[in-house]
């Protein structure tokens, strides 16, 4: 367990700890504005190209993470392993796909309130888009689900699915808890 929260440190300091830690200080109002008054999500429309490569670099290092942490959890044979590694490089990559057709709309119906370019009707529409990709990528899932039971146990599947729906969280957890401890080592090493 040890192991795996240091390489989840190591990996995620390369940079991507930046990520999370600026999208930590945001803090959204009421209006849906941060502390510099732009709109929450507006600042993934407007980074620069250098900033967008980074975030995929970390975003492609959290997803070997994720592959290297599910197959320590699942603890499957070769044959088995040999079979589910490209079922769930699939699902990643379908999902990580739809994620970024989710934040595109997303960004866009940001883009047009903030501009006020949409009428009633069409902020309507763009929100149910969204909503239609939100199902789909459920329908996704519980489709890799229904594959993946042919291939691993009930224990194992049911392992994934707890893994599927937590490690998300369970990183940013630990990122707060790391920077953190960090804050605190800071704070008593500048008492001594």
């Amino acid at each position: 367990k040890y192991r795996i929260t240091i390489f989840i440190m190591l990996l995620l300091l390369g940079g991507s700890s930046e990520l999370f830690a600026q999208r930590g200080q945001r803090q959204q109002g009421r209006d849906g504005t941060n502390r510099q008054g732009t709109r929450v999500g507006q600042d993934m429309v407007d980074r620069p190209g250098m900033q967008q490569r980074r975030a995929m670099q970390d975003l492609k290092k959290l997803e070997r993470l994720r592959m290297l942490k599910l197959l320590d959890l699942l603890n499957l044979d070769p044959d088995t392993e040999a079979k589910i590694i490209p079922r769930l490089r699939n699902h990643y990559k379908q999902m990580f796909m739809l994620m970024k057709e989710h934040q595109m709309k997303i960004d866009q119906l940001a883009n047009g309130l903030k501009k006020n370019k949409f009428s009633d009707q069409e902020i309507i529409n763009r929100i149910i888009e969204i909503d239609q990709i939100e199902k789909e990528r459920q329908l996704k899932v519980g489709e890799f689900l229904r594959k993946a039971k042919n291939i691993l146990t009930a224990e194992q599947l049911g392992k994934l699915y707890v893994f599927q729906a937590r490690f998300g969280g369970e990183v940013l957890e630990k990122m707060r808890n790391f920077k953190k401890a960090q804050e605190q080592r800071r704070l008593h090493d500048g008492r001594n």
